[in-house]
């Protein structure tokens, strides 16, 4: 090899052209990857803190038995030595206790659980550990090494591992991002299945409709139909007639020369005026013919048997009535009508939310091709 050969440059990594699929297939293989090496990690911490445990347990039975009764210190000094040795023992059986109970959480909380334990330690016992060690420092200062040792240790076994961390991290999220993908594809294939579930209804609901209007048209040329019909045309006729008949009495009464004439009598002319204003209903009401004294009484002629033929006959005159069985298809026709018009709406909500459910897929692989390409440099997606 010649000496130049060393100072080639490395050839550059080869870009990879990747499908979707692939992307699903490449974030599980990473997924599993991470987990292992952050399971190894996380045992190989295990390890550590059991060693821990057990070089601080042999050393904890040595700190309670110490004695200064020998010491030429102040027996004042000696008591409250003794007193914050016996607080330093406490919390670090304390924090022994806490390191085993720790639950068996993901590795990056169990980093942080047991950064905190030591942290809390370290706060907590360090006016114990200052007091104490004004007489006792061999042994104390033992064991602070092997928690400075241990957390040294710890803290640059954390720092090695921390890339795996972070691609946890990133990969959690572009795992997170790649599941709202799916619901949206989820939500969208929903929003489809609806639509077809419309579509169907639309079409029993032409055919019931289509039925109808059939019934309908059959029914309006049936006997019973012409029969109701040409019924209702002789109600017509005979309320025409019958209206007739009312006008002309009216124009013969003359009220108007009759209010003129009675405008002074208050009874007559209040009975003129219901005449005036509601011919039929004041007719209907005048139980005794008064009428027909005032038209006496005033001169001009009357024709009483007409008067009460016709008053006679308000109470019997028939109104038109309505086909119910018409107006009972009318009124199907007409709601089928309705259920159409607001299934072709639900179509248009459900077309829009469609729409809105792409418009959300759009942005979310545009998200995942740059969160890929962050994670994995030699990918370029297509899709």
């Amino acid at each position: 090899m010649g000496i130049f050969d060393f100072f080639r440059k490395k050839k550059a990594e080869e870009i990879k052209k990747t499908s979707f699929e692939e992307l699903l297939s490449l974030t599980k293989e990473e997924i599993k990857n991470l987990n292992e090496k952050s399971l190894n990690f996380k045992n190989e911490i295990k390890r550590d803190v059991n060693e821990f445990f057990s070089d601080i347990n042999e050393k904890i039975p040595g700190l309670k038995a110490i004695n200064l009764e020998k010491r030429k210190e102040e027996e004042a000094l000696k008591k409250i030595v003794l007193q914050n040795l016996f607080s330093y023992v406490v919390f670090l059986e304390r924090m022994i206790q806490e390191l085993d109970k720790i639950e068996d959480e993901d590795t990056e909380c169990y980093i942080k659980r047991i950064q905190g334990i030591f942290n809390g330690f370290i706060k907590i016992s360090k006016m114990s550990y200052e007091r104490a060690t004004i007489l006792i420092g061999k042994e104390l200062g033992e064991v602070k090494e092997l928690i400075k040792k241990f957390t040294k240790e710890f803290n640059e076994k954390v720092e090695q591992n921390k890339i795996v961390f972070e691609r946890i991290k990133l990969i959690k999220d572009f795992k997170k991002t790649l599941n709202e993908l799916e619901d949206a594809k989820i939500i969208q294939k929903k929003f489809e299945n609806s639509i077809e579930d419309i579509k169907n209804k639309i079409i029993e609901i032409e055919k019931e409709k289509q039925l109808s209007e059939k019934d309908y048209e059959k029914y309006k040329k049936s006997e019973e139909y012409e029969y109701f019909f040409k019924e209702q045309e002789n109600i017509k006729q005979e309320n025409k007639i019958f209206d007739e008949k009312i006008l002309k009495l009216k124009q013969e009464m003359n009220l108007k020369l009759l209010s003129k004439q009675f405008h002074n009598d208050l009874k007559k002319n209040k009975l003129i005026k219901n005449y005036n204003e509601n011919f039929l209903q004041a007719l209907k009401r005048d139980e005794n013919l008064e009428i027909i004294s005032i038209i006496k009484e005033a001169n001009l002629k009357v024709n009483e048997e007409e008067i009460k033929q016709i008053r006679n006959k308000i109470s019997e005159s028939i109104k038109l009535t309505e086909n119910k069985k018409l107006l009972d298809f009318e009124d199907k026709i007409k709601k089928l009508k309705y259920e159409l018009i607001n299934e072709k709406e639900k179509i248009s909500n459900e077309e829009n939310k469609i729409k809105r459910t792409k418009e959300k897929q759009k942005q979310l692989l545009e998200q995942i091709k740059k969160k890929a390409e962050e994670i994995w440099s030699n990918i370029k997606l297509e899709f």
